[in-house]
C-alpha cells in the first residue's frame, strides 16, 4: 500500500471508501485469482483518488455476462457518487483489473 498525502476525511466518507476498496480488494481475491494486489491513496489539491490494481485474469467490463451480474461494480459506483466522486474500472481478459476511485476530501 502506498499513502500520498494525510487526508483528513469526515467519518461517512472514511466508512464509504473503506467499502469500496473492502469490495475491490474481495473481487480481486474472489473472482480474478490475483497473486498481487496494490492499493495507493493520495490526496492532493482537494481529492482523495484511491487506486486498486491486481494481476488477475481481468474481464471485459462491457460483456453482457458481467452488466447483468455486477452487484458489487455498481455498488462501488454508486457509493462513490454519493460522495460527489467519480469510479471508473479498467480491465481486459488476461491483463488485471484497475479499480479507481476519485471523491472530494483531503
Amino acid at each position: 500500500m502506498r499513502v500520498h498525502g494525510t487526508p483528513e476525511l469526515d467519518s461517512t466518507v472514511e466508512v464509504e471508501l473503506y467499502r469500496i476498496v473492502q469490495e475491490a480488494l474481495n473481487n480481486a481475491v474472489r473472482h480474478a485469482q490475483a497473486d498481487t494486489v496494490e492499493v495507493e491513496i493520495e490526496a492532493r489539491d482537494g481529492l482523495v483518488t484511491i487506486t486498486v490494481r491486481d494481476d488477475g485474469g481481468g474481464f471485459d467490463p462491457g460483456a453482457r455476462a458481467i452488466r447483468e451480474r455486477r452487484l458489487g461494480l455498481t455498488s462501488m459506483r454508486e457509493r462513490a457518487e454519493r460522495l460527489g466522486g467519480t469510479f471508473s474500472v479498467e480491465s481486459a481478459p488476461g491483463a488485471g483489473t484497475t479499480v479507481r476511485v476519485e471523491v472530494p476530501g483531503g
